[in-house]
């Protein structure tokens, strides 16, 4: 959680700093609200390219739900973020490499807790940069979790049922969605 010690929500991995009022934490699964002063996209650059990109429509974004049910082992997932102080959104896929582990996150080690928590492995490319970034389930693109850290070959994601409960918690909006096998 480096934005809440400098009370700047940093964007594009960590070469853009906007003030902001920080909302709310959960140094145990590495969470944290910031309100932005202004929209800190406003005057970033519009990137859009890529292999494939030519001739591909742009659409308006629309919200996304958290989907809060476990995913299964082996399901398709992407990543987005801004590795490396990219410019524009990267986004990567992978797999969720387990659905049943726990361990103790860097941050909460650091607020000298010591119970592990819940947290999906994913096998995915993910850097500096993607850390606090969505993780998308490829076949409803709800987000499943949140990328919280790297770890050798394999990230930590938090699952999105402690990301609702942390806004639940602190009266911020969401959608969820249900998924029904």
């Amino acid at each position: 959680m480096p934005n809440v010690e400098t009370k700047n929500l940093t964007v594009s991995s960590g070469t853009v700093g906007f003030p902001a009022t920080l909302i709310a934490t959960d140094p145990e699964h590495d969470i944290a609200v910031f309100r932005p002063a202004t929209n800190p996209f406003t005057n970033m650059p519009k990137t859009f390219g890529g292999p494939g990109a030519s001739g591909s429509p742009q659409t308006k974004a629309a919200f996304v739900h958290l989907a809060v049910g476990r995913p299964l082992d082996g399901e398709e997932i992407v990543a987005c973020g801004f590795p490396f102080g990219e410019p524009g959104l990267v986004t990567t896929s992978g797999a969720i490499a387990s659905a049943w582990k726990t361990e103790v996150l860097t941050t909460a080690k650091a607020a000298g807790m010591t119970i592990p928590v819940e947290v999906y492995w994913v096998d995915l490319r993910i850097n500096p940069g993607n850390s606090g970034g969505p993780v998308f389930r490829m076949g409803d693109q709800s987000v499943v979790a949140m990328v919280v850290e790297l770890g050798g070959s394999l990230g930590s994601a938090v699952p999105a049922k402690y990301i609702a409960e942390f806004l639940k918690t602190h009266d911020i909006p969401f959608s969820l969605r249900l998924r029904t096998r």
